[in-house]
């Protein structure tokens, strides 16, 4: 062999070792899984907080294997649709939202690119059309409903402030999430010898008028899960309190800033809920295939409010309810 061909062979062989060598490094240092969060809000910040601890905690390193891109904080569903537009793309793993309304928006958009959507939460994903069917919800979607916690909340409040016959709901009507919820409420308030009054809430403004202009014979005051009410509880808090109205909300974070109780799903905790699921997802099982999850619910009571309203909550409940302030504060 002469001189030249053994140069020429040990260069082809370098070349093949480097680009081997390459081969390896790209195959066992993947893409880094892209995960979309959107429907975000500094209301539910804490449930984007828990699913990034909850996939950290089963191996999943933030600039190593995966990356997470959130969406800035929207209201509309039109504007939610166009940040999705401009969000997904192929390198997309998976869709978390944080709404319901966020997955109405979104899903349509990830569908057709086959990418899984986890909703964390949605109210009823069956009667508000995202999924037909809890157990087997199918189109690539899947998550955590909070659907059973409003009918529970109502008969608390029955229970809780037995005088109240007349409930004050305002929710916005084009919103499918509080639509559904406030259906769903009627039969049951029937049920209990309540009259549901509700009143149609499309921005801050008229939530503000509604308040002002609030019936003198409403009895307490019911706040449905919608981001645009979580984000102002406080202002309706100091309205309820300034006509000694028991108020209830969907949320802890509600009863800490003025309400008398509520009952629904642990925020700090529903993200690590959705971590679990959202691992399953990535590691390559089918959205379709997870059954809907129910949230955790937790009962949660301000004694400071009760003393102030004159209210005395039934011990029983008081038992196992997490407890703000106590009475005399």
């Amino acid at each position: 062999m002469t001189r030249a061909k053994r140069i020429a062979g040990l260069f082809f062989a370098t070349v093949c070792a480097l680009a081997l060598g390459a081969a390896v490094i790209v195959a066992t240092h993947p893409r880094p899984k892209t995960v979309l969060i959107i429907g975000g809000h500094p209301a539910n910040s804490k449930v984007a907080d828990g699913l990034r601890m909850g996939l950290a905690e089963r191996g999943w390193t933030e600039g190593e294997n995966i990356r997470f891109v959130t969406a800035p904080p929207a209201f509309s569903s039109e504007t939610l649709a166009d940040e999705a537009r401009n969000t997904i793309d192929r390198n997309t793993d998976l869709v978390v939202t944080l709404t319901t309304q966020a997955a109405l928006a979104t899903r349509d958009i990830a569908k057709p690119l086959g990418i899984p959507l986890l909703m964390i939460p949605a109210s009823d994903p069956v009667a508000v059309g995202l999924v037909s069917g809890n157990i087997h919800p199918g189109q690539n979607i899947t998550g955590i409903t909070f659907a059973a916690q409003e009918a529970r909340r109502l008969e608390y409040l029955a229970r809780i402030a037995p005088t109240a016959r007349r409930i004050w709901i305002p929710f916005d009507p084009s919103d499918p999430s509080p639509t559904a919820i406030v259906a769903r409420l009627r039969p049951v308030a029937e049920k209990l010898g309540l009259t549901v009054l509700t009143q149609d809430v499309h921005n801050i403004r008229d939530l503000l008028k509604g308040l002002e202009s609030l019936p003198r014979d409403v009895d307490a005051i019911f706040i449905p899960p919608d981001i645009r009410l979580s984000s102002n509880v406080r202002a309706i808090a100091n309205a309820a309190l300034a006509r000694r109205l028991p108020i209830t909300t969907p949320h802890l974070n509600g009863v800490e800033q003025g309400a008398l109780f509520s009952y629904g799903f642990d925020i700090d905790t529903l993200g690590k809920q959705g971590a679990r699921l959202a691992d399953l997802i990535l590691r390559g099982t089918p959205a379709a295939d997870l059954p809907i999850e129910i949230a955790e619910m937790k009962l949660s009571v301000n004694l400071t409010v009760a003393d102030l309203l004159g209210i005395t909550v039934p011990d029983d409940l008081l038992r196992h309810a997490v407890i703000v302030g106590q009475a005399g504060e």
